[in-house]
């Protein structure tokens, strides 16, 4: 048994590279199964997140309901209900004490309880059809009730705007979450039907989608569109809490404020709060300094990636940069998506939100030169500083965007140089990227009042002479070069496109690009494991082979050396048998020829 062990150890030592490779193949098996379980969880989680993301209430689902409370029935006429209404809904029973009613179905109730429209019209509840058993006409009891609420959805919907109002102020109490935001953009399209259209234009890698706020007053007036946009960079919450205080504050006052109504009357709002929703969320709940997009396995500052000046300025080609500008203009699913519904509309002005640092800046960011419409984005972006001012008296700084270094592919020179739109980038506050939510409403009342000075001066139509130097009309959708190339500034951009898309610009792709990405990088993370366990193994396996052969060596050596000592001994002991044999044949001949003793007396005498 001992020699059997000492052999299998020996095997298992001589082969142990071998060994590390069968353990790695067993670990990439394992790293599979849960990758396929993590997977599934992962699609379970996002099916939940899908399904949780947008919580809507519809008060008309229940158009034409009846509630009834208090009602007395007896068990058996509560059993005939429910077996015989598809929606009979019991929201509370209680027993009538009475010691006179022995029998268990004759105990009456007080029920609570919702009819459809359908069931309130059948015969059942007439009692034209109620059985013996029920000893009593069910109809009766409901139709002489008092406490019957005929109009269910008229109910819930006072209820609702009862606390809308509060829904308006509480929801900048702190920062949202992305889900927070999706949930209240489908309440504030609830609660404003004639003033609100909301629509997703595309989901991101991450299968969040980019929605926008459509809002205007329903009119055959012909309109001027103008744009707001936050999030390009996922650090700055403050950017869009304050574009959503601002579309709030529009829809707030549409009803009561006359400067306002007009407005709405005269201009189409398009707000975007989240451009960059998967890094929103991932600087809230992972890295709170987070920039740039999800795209694994690199991301990129989706304010570099816009077409004009592309790769210039403080745009970095190295994936690992802050300024990471992608693989090329457009390269990523939110600048596709953007950009495909800019182009689908005729924007007369565009404002990227950012923080930090009380600028308003106007084109170009990539050119240490004015623009063509230096005249106009300077008389528009003083109007919008002075606003700013009015809110708490802070002063904002009106300039080129170079002021803050040349930036290249930025989202505003793009709407400049592509549509001629009069854009501006406006830097909220000054006290950096993390900052406390009582910042939100103070910096917030700031944003709208730059956004109604923007679109006040759109209203007048001072913006619509805003143009390029290509002679024609600036509002038509252009096609330039289909090749990617590193534009001088200013120049025409290569304009992306989604295919297939809509006319507004929604993505309807049915893409697995998510799904395709968390593959790859499982297949890398499997590959990486599989070549560091080969070399390793082989690493192993070469050290033990030169071991073996040292060892082989040594002992040869040894061997030489014993031969060697043995040999030396032989000899001695054959040098001695040679000395004793010479002294034996000398005391043989000793014993044969003694020596003669007369002749050494003869001499002796002589």
């Amino acid at each position: 048994a001992g020699s059997s062990r000492r052999g299998s150890a020996l095997f298992w030592r001589r082969h142990v590279g071998v060994n590390v490779l069968v353990v790695g193949l067993m670990v990439l098996v394992v790293v599979l199964l849960l990758g396929s379980g993590s997977a599934s969880a992962s699609a379970s989680a996002q099916a939940v997140e899908e399904d949780s993301r947008v919580v809507s209430f519809d008060p008309e689902l229940y158009r034409g309901y009846s509630i009834w409370q208090n009602v007395h029935l007896t068990r058996a006429q509560i059993d005939h209900l429910v077996a015989t209404l598809p929606s009979f809904d019991i929201h509370h029973s209680a027993p009538v004490v009475d010691s006179t009613q022995q029998l268990h179905q004759q105990q009456q109730y007080l029920v609570d309880f919702m009819l459809s429209p359908t069931d309130a019209a059948t015969p059942v509840v007439t009692g034209l059809h109620l059985p013996p058993a029920t000893h009593q006409d069910v109809a009766d009891h409901l139709h002489t009730h008092k406490t019957h609420l005929r109009d269910v959805a008229a109910r819930l919907q006072s209820r609702a705007d009862d606390s809308s109002d509060d829904q308006l102020t509480t929801f900048f109490d702190t920062y949202r979450s992305y889900t927070e935001m999706a949930t209240y953009s489908h309440f504030l399209a609830q609660r404003f039907p004639h003033l609100v259209t909301l629509k997703n234009l595309g989901k991101t890698y991450e299968h969040r989608d980019i929605f926008v706020l459509v809002i205007t007053r329903n009119n055959t007036q012909t309109k001027r569109q103008v744009l707001y946009d936050a999030s390009q960079h996922a650090r700055e919450w403050l950017a869009v809490s304050s574009v959503f205080y601002s579309l709030t504050q529009l829809l707030a006052n549409a009803d009561n404020n006359t400067s306002i109504s007009a407005l709405l009357d005269a201009i189409e709002f398009h707000f975007i709060p989240l451009v960059n929703p998967d890094g929103y969320e991932y600087s809230r709940t992972v890295f709170r300094y987070w920039r740039k997009n999800r795209q694994m396995p690199y991301s990129v500052d989706l304010n570099r990636n816009w077409g004009t000046a592309w790769g210039e300025g403080s745009a970095s080609s190295s994936s690992g940069s802050d300024t990471f500008e992608g693989r090329t203009p457009f390269s990523e699913k939110e600048t596709q998506i953007v950009s495909s519904y800019i182009r689908n509309n005729t924007f007369r002005c565009h404002v990227d939100f950012h923080t930090f640092g009380r600028d308003i800046l106007r084109r170009w960011a990539s050119s240490s030169r004015k623009s063509a419409d230096e005249t106009v984005m300077k008389a528009a972006g003083d109007r919008a500083r002075d606003a700013i001012s009015a809110a708490h008296g802070n002063t904002y700084r009106s300039a080129n965007g170079d002021v803050l270094g040349l930036d290249g592919g930025v989202m505003p020179d793009w709407t400049y140089s592509e549509f001629g739109m009069i854009s501006y980038t406006i830097e909220l506050s000054d006290g950096g990227f993390v900052l406390d939510s009582s910042y939100i409403v103070p910096t917030g009342q700031e944003a709208w009042n730059a956004i109604l000075a923007l679109s006040q001066f759109v209203r007048e139509g001072r913006a619509d002479a805003s143009r390029m130097a290509w002679n024609g009309n600036p509002w038509v959708t252009h096609s330039p070069s289909p090749s990617h190339v590193k534009h001088p500034s200013p120049s025409l951009s290569p304009s992306p496109s989604l295919s297939p898309s809509s006319t507004d610009g929604t993505d309807t792709s049915n893409t697995n690009d998510r799904v395709f990405s968390t593959a790859a990088l499982l297949v890398m993370f499997v590959i990486v494991l599989l070549v560091v366990a080969i070399v390793i193994g082989v690493v192993l396996y070469v050290r033990n082979r030169r071991n073996e052969s040292e060892n082989l060596r040594a002992g040869h050596l040894a061997l030489e050396e014993d031969a060697t000592e043995l040999g030396t001994i032989d000899s001695a002991f054959l040098a001695e048998d040679d000395d004793d044999g010479a002294f034996d044949n000398d005391v043989a001949d000793n014993a044969l020829h003694p020596p003669s003793t007369t002749s050494d007396t003869s001499k002796s005498s002589a």
